[in-house]
């Protein structure tokens, strides 16, 4: 497990490309369950949530699903017009751990700084390495891989965001 930590930190770094992540459609699983723990606790810590008796009740998770799967068909679709649907599963998988891996040390930062100022630098990060990640997948340059992953994050949003209300 450490490997995989260590393989999506430097994608995070642009110092590694998706084509070296694992491509098994369980590994996708894996990362979504996570996914739906890190926004689990990231409900939890939300200021007042744990004052309340009932804010288990409350967890809403379905945001989280919609923007991983506008990400996750959003992504299928701009390897498809490519030719390169083959590559998705690397390519989700990458996109989806390091946007793990980034939103936990964005939740560390945010309870040790108690400021929301400090999920900038972090958002920026995210949306970057996201480019980084299209333009290994998809062999474009990377100001058009950065738009595509600016799409992607603006459509998730609107999902999310939708799907809170």
């Amino acid at each position: 497990m450490l490997a995989v930590v260590q393989l999506f930190w430097n994608i995070a770094l642009f110092r590694d490309g998706p084509e070296n992540a694992p491509s098994h459609p369980y590994f996708i699983v894996l990362l979504v369950a996570l996914q739906t723990v890190l926004a689990t606790i990231t409900q939890l810590l939300a200021p007042g949530a744990l004052s309340d008796s009932s804010a288990l009740n409350e967890i809403q998770l379905l945001p989280t699903y919609g923007a991983l799967a506008v990400t996750a068909l959003m992504t299928w679709a701009a390897l498809r017009m490519g030719g390169l649907q083959r590559r998705f599963y690397q390519t989700f998988a990458s996109l989806t751990g390091v946007d793990l891996l980034l939103g936990t040390l964005m939740l560390i930062a945010l309870q040790l700084t108690g400021t929301a100022l400090v999920a900038l630098p972090f958002l920026i990060w995210s949306l970057a390495a996201a480019g980084f990640i299209l333009h290994r997948a998809m062999g474009v340059d990377m100001m058009r891989a950065v738009g595509i992953a600016l799409l992607i994050a603006i459509a998730s949003y609107v999902v999310s965001v939708t799907l809170a209300t």
